[in-house]
């Protein structure tokens, strides 16, 4: 007669079936009804315009709200919340976390609290703690950059201002056509421009269109180019001295990343959703213009002349150029 064959395994893995049910079983009866909230950020102090990674942590339970951020006056959301969950066993006693972590872009300067987050959970109400953040002004790049985000590059050539003017000399009233041009390298990662126009006072101020856009070699180098061309109208004489210009931007560089998986890490989903790109900001000045403005002769000035100066065309046409009488016409100038 055939018998079965492993009767003893059977028993054993029957055994251990069992085994690991009550396991499991004793493991699910420890999670408490008691839950901790935390609150975290991976940097205390954070220059302006820049991310902060805000988290908040749900210890004990993954079944609760999604815990909702608090008022942030000082702060706007730049992306969230990405969801992180870990358990681990220690001792036969079961703990989870489940993490809510926010992109935070800072936009005052100053000593900020940001908390306590409020949940609430079976019927009672859970508090964490607060955090202190400084917001301090951003620190210009000069071309260096942290080895462990990157490699040093040299940024001089990379992106530079320069201010010009089409004539150094001018009488009073006459115009002046003055031109700020940036130049960054093409395909460098620029965002957050911010120009800061020289003052003007000694002048009448008209913009010429809008900016213009396109792309010039310098040395070898191929660079995009943004211009803007304002009109100046001199209404002093003398020497007088245009100040710099100035312009501010953050350089985007991608961080890449050294170091073990860990399936845990909020990093991780930044990563994957090409958050981890660091903002370098950028300051550039201009040279400063010396123009000669001189008064306008009075010999040889034309009887009613008004103060225009300069070289100036008129256009003039009629439409139609055939009409009957008491028909209108239309004069263009």
């Amino acid at each position: 007669m055939w018998k079965k064959p492993f009767t003893r395994f059977t028993w054993k893995f029957y055994t251990i079936i069992i085994l690991t049910f009550l396991f499991v079983n004793n493991l699910t009866a420890v999670h408490a009804d008691e839950i901790e909230l935390t609150a975290s950020v991976d940097k205390t102090t954070v220059e302006l315009g820049s991310y902060v990674r805000f988290t908040i942590g749900v210890h004990g339970a993954f079944d609760t709200d999604q815990p909702q951020l608090p008022p942030l006056e000082s702060f706007s959301l730049g992306y969230g919340p990405t969801v992180s969950t870990q358990t681990k066993i220690v001792n036969n006693v079961v703990y989870v976390y489940r993490g809510f972590s926010y992109g935070l872009i800072a936009k005052k300067k100053g000593k900020f609290t940001i908390g306590p987050i409020t949940l609430e959970y079976k019927g009672k109400t859970y508090k964490s703690n607060p955090v202190n953040v400084e917001v301090v002004e951003r620190t210009p790049f000069d071309g260096k950059i942290d080895k462990r985000k990157g490699k040093d590059i040299n940024i001089s050539k990379k992106i530079f201002v320069e201010l010009s003017t089409d004539k150094k000399e001018a009488y009073i009233y006459e115009q002046i056509i003055r031109s700020f041009k940036l130049y960054f390298q093409k395909g460098l990662p620029i965002d957050d421009l911010e120009y800061v126009p020289a003052s003007t006072k000694s002048f009448l101020v008209e913009k010429l269109g809008d900016e213009r856009r396109y792309e010039e070699v310098r040395d070898g180098i191929l660079y995009s180019v943004i211009e803007l061309r304002t009109a100046l109208f001199p209404v002093v004489s003398g020497n007088i001295e245009i100040p710099p210009a100035k312009f501010k931007c953050n350089i985007l560089i991608r961080q890449q990343y050294r170091r073990n998986w860990d399936p845990f890490d909020n990093s991780l989903f930044d990563e994957f959703l090409g958050r981890n790109e660091y903002r370098y900001p950028v300051e550039r000045s201009t040279n400063s213009l010396k123009l000669k403005i001189t008064p306008l002769p009075v010999s040889g000035k034309p009887e009613g002349f008004a103060g225009a100066v300069g070289k100036f065309t008129m256009d003039v046409y009629a439409k139609p150029t055939e009409v009957k009488v008491g028909d209108p016409i239309t004069l263009s100038i």
